[in-house]
């Protein structure tokens, strides 16, 4: 590298255009060459517990129907208690104000009974969402071990939105049957998927799983064992008309359409 004038700032993205957490920077002489060396970590979001951030005054209400207790902290304050089989809600939010979620809990699901996260007014989502299964030890989760461990917990919540910059995060590789179905169903103002690392899918795991995030129009699934029993059955039913689609780059069992990929999305490789 030969610069042309005396700084110069590296500005490090992952390849889909999300910036990582650090900009670097150098002081130079023009005309010399150098060989710079670049190192990243990932951002926070790995280590940063299940978050909804008020964009506009509001409530937040978690709907626990899980075994064990559930916790949320307000702008990293003291824990307050959800037990089980009962409904908390936050005090009164304003913009700017950010409630963490925490949980020592296997599945949210029990006997037909979905665990629900609700907003009412408008939220940004992001964090590890394994937060809610491990609250000490979430960075390093990456198993579900229960069926229909999230399954409905965002559905039908339209007042969730993406971070510009900050990630939700479905790290677990190991999955179980019905684990996410119908997770985000009639989420509307979602545009961005959180990335779907599992290469191999269980029974229904992603079934309806989108379902109605009509403004959805950006997904990443590594997945490249879809053999499961309506793993992905209408997983992307109502969609964006347009988006990008990347997928592995060995992947070719993608069918298209509701049960696969979106007609008129884009492909890419990963």
């Amino acid at each position: 590298m030969k610069p042309t004038g005396n700084t110069v700032k590296f500005h490090v993205v992952r390849s889909d255009g999300t910036p990582y957490s650090k900009v670097a920077s150098a002081s130079l002489q023009a005309g010399k060459f150098y060989h710079p060396t670049l190192s990243a970590t990932l951002d926070d979001a790995i280590t940063t517990p299940l978050t909804l951030e008020a964009i506009e005054s509001g409530t937040v209400s978690f709907q626990n129907k899980a075994a064990g207790s559930v916790y949320y902290s307000i702008d990293g304050g003291a824990r307050t208690e959800i037990p089980a089989g009962s409904t908390g809600t936050t005090p009164k939010l304003a913009a700017g104000q950010k409630v963490a979620f925490y949980g020592d809990n296997a599945t949210y699901t029990t006997s037909n009974n979905y665990s629900e996260i609700s907003c009412t007014a408008g939220c940004y989502v992001y964090g590890n969402i394994m937060s809610l299964i491990s609250s000490t030890d979430f960075p390093n989760c990456k198993t579900l071990t229960e069926n229909d461990t999230f399954r409905n917990l965002f559905s039908p919540n339209s007042y969730i939105y993406n971070h510009v910059s900050r990630l939700l995060m479905l790290p677990a590789t190991t999955l179980t049957d019905e684990c996410y179905s119908g997770m985000f169903s009639g989420c509307t103002s979602l545009t961005k998927a959180p990335d779907l690392p599992a290469t191999t899918l269980a029974s229904y795991c992603y079934r309806r799983m989108f379902s109605g995030c009509t403004s959805l129009r950006s997904i990443k699934c590594l997945a490249t064992n879809i053999s499961a029993s309506n793993c992905t059955a209408d997983w992307l039913s109502g969609v964006s008309a347009t988006g990008t689609f990347t997928k592995a780059s060995s992947m070719t069992d993608w069918t298209e359409g509701a049960s696969g990929i979106p007609a008129g999305w884009t492909v890419e490789n990963e």
